[in-house]
C-alpha cells in the first residue's frame, strides 16, 4: 500500500515518531505497531489464508506491540473458491476466529461473512461448538449431497440466532439421497433464526414436484414466517424441462 493512501492522521504520528528518535529500535517497532493496528479493520475483505494464519499463530504477541490485531478486527469477509485443502482453510478460520474472540473487546464480531466453496456447511457446525459470539453471521456455501444422517445433521446450524444471510447450494445432486438431504431442510425451514433477512436456495436437477409440495406445505400451514425477510429466492439449475403440468 502506498503512503499516499494511508489516512494524513497516520502519516503524521509517523513522521513525528521517526523524527523523535529515527534510529531507535523501540520507535521503529512503535511506527510498525501503530500502523498495524490502523490498517487491520481495512483488511477484513477477500481475506485469504495468509491473514487467517497469521491472525491465528500470533499468540502470545510480541509485548511491544501491547495489542493483538485480533482485537481490532471488526469484520471478517472471507471468500475462498480455489481448492486449498479444506482441513488447512478450516483450522486456520477456526483458529483465528477463536483468537479474535479472545482478544476482541467484548468478545464479538459486527460481522462475519463466509463465501466458500471449499467447506461445506456440514463443516461449519464445529466453528459454533465453542460457543463463538458472531453479532451478524453471512453464509454462502455448498450443501454435500450425501443424504442420510451425515448429510442432514448439518441443519442444525440454520437455528444459529445471529444469522442474517444464507445462500445454500446443492450441488452434484443425482442421487436419491439428495431427496432426503433436501427434505431435512425444507423441515428445518421453520427453526431457521427469525433475524434472517436473506434466504436463497439453488437446487440441482430436482423433480419441480419435490420442491414445491413441501414448501407450499409450510406456506399454507403459516410456519415459513420470518418477520425481517426480505429476499427470498430458489433457483433450480437445470437444462431439463420439469414442468410437472401436462402442456
Amino acid at each position: 500500500m502506498s503512503l499516499l493512501n494511508l489516512p494524513t492522521e497516520l502519516v503524521h504520528a509517523v513522521a513525528n515518531l521517526l523524527r523523535n528518535d529515527p534510529t531507535s529500535i523501540q520507535a521503529f517497532s512503535q511506527l510498525t505497531c501503530r500502523i498495524f493496528i490502523k490498517l487491520v479493520p481495512l483488511l477484513y475483505s477477500n481475506v485469504d489464508i495468509t491473514l487467517l494464519h497469521h491472525i491465528a499463530e500470533t499468540d502470545p504477541f510480541p509485548t511491544v506491540l501491547s495489542e493483538h490485531p485480533g482485537a481490532h478486527i471488526r469484520c471478517l469477509d472471507i471468500r475462498m473458491y480455489n481448492s486449498d485443502d479444506k482441513l488447512i482453510v478450516h483450522s486456520y478460520l477456526l483458529l483465528a476466529l477463536k483468537t479474535i474472540e479472545k482478544y476482541r473487546p467484548g468478545g464479538k464480531l459486527e460481522l462475519f461473512r463466509y463465501e466458500t466453496f471449499s467447506v461445506s456447511l456440514g463443516s461449519l457446525l464445529k466453528l459454533w461448538d465453542g460457543g463463538l459470539r458472531i453479532v451478524k453471521l453471512e453464509i454462502a456455501c455448498p450443501v454435500s449431497s450425501t443424504g442420510g444422517r451425515k448429510g442432514t445433521s448439518a441443519f442444525h446450524l440454520l437455528s444459529t440466532s445471529s444469522l442474517y444471510s444464507l445462500h445454500l447450494d446443492f450441488h452434484n445432486t443425482s442421487h436419491h439421497s439428495d431427496y432426503a438431504t433436501l427434505a431435512k431442510l425444507l423441515s428445518c425451514l421453520p427453526r431457521i433464526s427469525k433475524s434472517l433477512h436473506s434466504l436463497d436456495i439453488i437446487l440441482g436437477d430436482f423433480p419441480r414436484m419435490l420442491v414445491l409440495d413441501p414448501l407450499n406445505r409450510l406456506l399454507r400451514d403459516n410456519d415459513f414466517t420470518f418477520p425481517h425477510l426480505q429476499s427470498f429466492g430458489i433457483e433450480m439449475r437445470t437444462t431439463v424441462n420439469l414442468c410437472p403440468f401436462p402442456e
